[in-house]
């Protein structure tokens, strides 16, 4: 399984794509994910919106997105053919034929150091 270094720069701009999604899907009833992709073996990415094949034109493109692509590269070496790909906090996953999730990259985000300044006086 891949690590993959996010700036929080990089994931602001990737929980944008929850937004896109549709929010009565099973998927984000069962689990609260962050976004749901779906890819395609020449590269392509978009976000979820039906179920099956989506329709051209209700596809947007995702290949300006940063996190997307390292995930569509790791998941083009796993399943060329391509699929549905579902991201939280922790990491990336998809499903299999028999229904189990199987997370493909996992998600390495910078240390935040706070620094503590007594007020004056102390």
């Amino acid at each position: 399984m891949k690590t993959i270094d996010i700036t929080l720069e990089e994931w602001k701009e990737f929980k944008k794509l929850g937004e896109l999604q549709t929010p009565r899907s099973r998927f984000w009833q069962s689990r609260r994910w962050v976004a749901i992709f779906s890819v395609n073996a020449r590269g392509h990415g978009w976000s979820f919106k039906t179920f099956g094949r989506t329709p051209f034109h209700l596809r947007n493109d995702l290949r300006r997105i940063k996190i997307v692509k390292s995930l569509r590269e790791e998941y083009a070496a796993l399943k060329a053919d391509g699929g549905r790909v579902l991201v939280d906090r922790t990491g990336a996953y998809y499903k299999t034929g028999a229904r189990k999730l199987v997370r493909f990259a996992a998600f390495r985000f910078p240390t935040v150091v706070a620094v503590y300044s007594p007020p004056n006086g102390s």
